[in-house]
């Protein structure tokens, strides 16, 4: 998540897990898979309507 800090749009904080987020996909890993690892570890959780573990196994099948 992103944090704005006060009604300076230029200054804000991230949470630990979009730290680590950005981090895996910076190093060149796929943003999907980093996001489900996190899902799956228990670092993230998905969001209504948004991307789930079951998605990725019916991706795999097709």
């Amino acid at each position: 998540m992103v944090i704005f800090i006060g009604t300076d749009s230029t200054k804000f904080r991230i949470t630990e897990a979009v730290f680590r987020f950005g981090a895996d996909v910076r190093s060149s890993d796929d943003a999907r898979e980093a996001q489900l690892r996190m899902i799956r570890d228990g670092e993230a959780m998905p969001l209504e309507n948004s991307l789930s573990l079951a998605d990725d196994e019916q991706n795999t099948e097709t």
